[in-house]
């Protein structure tokens, strides 16, 4: 089975080509608010480079947030725009369960602006504190109990880790199967009044 992996739910673009449960091929680049410009031609240059069609296509696994408003709708319409002309499956994962991957008590935080963070508890693959948002003073002492964060840590004076491409296969068993494509949307956790300038 070929599956085509996105993630676009915050500052980089992550795109990963999978075969059965091996990593054939990604890429990871920093791209602020350039994803929109850079997908389509990036997942060309990768099927190009590994001699993929995109009629070879078996299945599309896209994160579905929490992230940002726009990157999460990104990958989202590709997924979307690829299984209305052929027969391929969607598949979805959380942005924070897919950057914890299978760590040991692992924290993920991302910005969520105004002094909050997109904040999940995982360990080894398991969900222990549902995603959500919370203050950068609530999550601080949560923080301190943990092994390993990923995501935006400088945020609270770790280091930066986005190192999570192999966690695309490392989690397969946590993919959720999309059976309703018209009723697939985005898991913002944000409200609409986050949304108005």
């Amino acid at each position: 089975m070929k599956t085509l992996a996105l993630d676009t739910a915050h500052q980089y673009l992550t795109i990963a080509l999978i075969e059965d449960e091996r990593l054939i091929d990604s890429l990871q680049v920093l791209a602020i608010r350039q994803q929109s410009e850079m997908i389509m031609v990036e997942i060309d240059n990768l099927f190009k480079r590994n001699q993929w069609q995109s009629t070879d296509l078996n299945s599309v696994l896209i994160t579905i947030g929490p992230g940002s408003y726009t990157g999460l709708r990104i990958a989202m319409t590709i997924a979307k725009v690829l299984a209305s002309i052929a027969p391929i499956q969607i598949y979805t994962l959380s942005t924070l369960a897919l950057l914890a991957g299978n760590n040991e008590q692992c924290a993920v935080v991302l910005d969520a602006r105004s002094e909050r963070v997109y904040f999940g508890l995982y360990d080894q693959g398991t969900c222990v504190m549902v995603d959500q948002i919370l203050t950068l003073e609530q999550a601080t002492p949560i923080l301190k109990t943990c092994k390993n964060v990923m995501g935006q840590g400088s945020l609270f004076g770790y280091k930066d880790d986005f190192n999570y491409v192999q966690h695309f296969v490392d989690l397969r068993k946590q993919w959720v199967k999309v059976d309703d494509l018209h009723r697939l949307v985005p898991l913002y956790l944000k409200t609409e009044s986050d949304y108005q300038v």
